[in-house]
């Protein structure tokens, strides 16, 4: 026997059911088939390098979801992959490698690739990190603790998208060519940008990054170098988003002399965030001292490990009027330091909350 329902309640009734059916689809088939294939080519690509026990849940199985599988991440609604952690799966007896960058070009949606530890040593011919360009989505690459050399800068500058890249503990130590092609460049929506612990030959921190094209560089790190200037400063209006800048432990004998010189205190200074982290930066420190008075909107200021022997040498910074975090530790802080000269040498910042002095050894 058949029953007529009511108009209404048929609707609703058939809204129900197309309901259940589409959220059946996506509960049954996990991430996506032709997502899941190229994880697998990934894997496939690594599989001469990844450690055993790294991938093992990526399996040839259509009964798989690859979006629980591990170092993989999805969207909830859409189940494509959003994020790869592909760190330290890379067994460092191998040797170095070269990846082919295309095997990613798959994950239409991935916003974030993590590649730290695996012996990169390059890439191979027609797949370097410029094939991700197609990738609009794609914001952070990090490429820290790997082998690659200076040649890496040129793919990685045709990522526009990116705002956060990390290239921490690689050699990048080919010599720059005369094109100037082999220097980072053309991100303009790079927010976080660290280079630390390199061994590049370059004694000039300028001729690796094209720092004018930067416009939204909020945060550069490019310290444990052997930087030994910063410039000349022509043409750097990115500085002014920079939140936090360090150069520290390296031998930055001019920058001081660059920053009184070029007016770069007044592009920096707009930004009332800015933290400067200059610790063991091993040049002079009395003109450098005296050429941060220029840095009025410097919120926080890290001097740690510096040769500073006198109180006269940091007379300067009280003209910091809104410095809120000074510190000042050093392995050569004489123990003059413990007197309320000093105090009064360093003259009145209301704005001060911490003042730290770390006194190591007594001269």
């Amino acid at each position: 026997m058949l029953f007529k329902l009511p108009h209404q309640m048929g609707k609703s009734l058939l809204w129900v059911v197309i309901l259940l059916i589409a959220v059946n689809a996506w509960g049954s088939s996990g991430c996506l088939e032709e997502e899941r294939i190229a994880l697998l080519q990934v894997k496939a690509h690594m599989k001469y390098y990844a450690l055993g026990k790294s991938l093992t849940s990526w399996a040839n199985d259509t009964k798989s979801d690859c979006c629980k599988w591990y170092m993989v991440t999805c969207n909830n609604t859409t189940k494509r992959v959003t994020n790869l952690e592909l760190s330290w799966i890379v067994d460092r007896n191998g040797g170095g490698w070269y990846i082919n960058a295309s095997v990613f070009l798959p994950f239409k949606q991935l916003i974030t690739l993590d590649l730290i530890g695996n012996q990169l040593a390059g890439v191979v011919e027609n797949g370097g990190f410029d094939k991700l360009s197609k990738l609009h989505n794609l914001e952070m690459i990090d490429l820290s603790y790997n082998q690659l050399n200076r040649s890496i800068l040129s793919s990685l500058s045709h990522l526009s998208s990116l705002k956060n890249l990390t290239l921490d503990s690689n050699p990048l130590n080919s010599p720059p060519n005369s094109s100037g092609h082999e220097t980072l460049s053309r991100l303009s929506n790079l927010e976080l940008l660290r280079i630390t612990t390199i061994h590049m030959e370059d004694t000039n921190v300028l001729s690796v990054l094209n720092l004018k094209d930067f416009i939204n560089l909020k945060m550069l790190v490019i310290d444990h170098n052997n930087y030994q200037s910063f410039g000349p400063f022509n043409d750097i209006n990115a500085l002014s988003s920079l939140e936090v800048l360090d150069l520290s432990q390296n031998f930055i004998e001019g920058f001081e002399t660059s920053i009184s010189l070029t007016g770069v205190s007044g592009r920096i200074t707009n930004n009332s965030h800015l933290q400067l982290r200059l610790n063991s930066i091993f040049c002079n420190m009395t003109k450098l001292l005296q050429a941060l008075a220029a840095f009025q909107a410097v919120k926080s200021l890290e001097l740690q490990g510096n040769n500073i022997t006198t109180i006269d040498e940091i007379h300067a910074l009280k003209n910091l009027s809104n410095l809120e975090d000074l510190f000042l530790g050093s392995y050569f802080l004489p123990n003059t330091f413990l007197h309320k000269d000093f105090l009064q040498s360093i003259g009145p910042m209301n704005s001060l909350k911490v003042l730290s002095v770390r006194l190591v050894s007594f001269l």
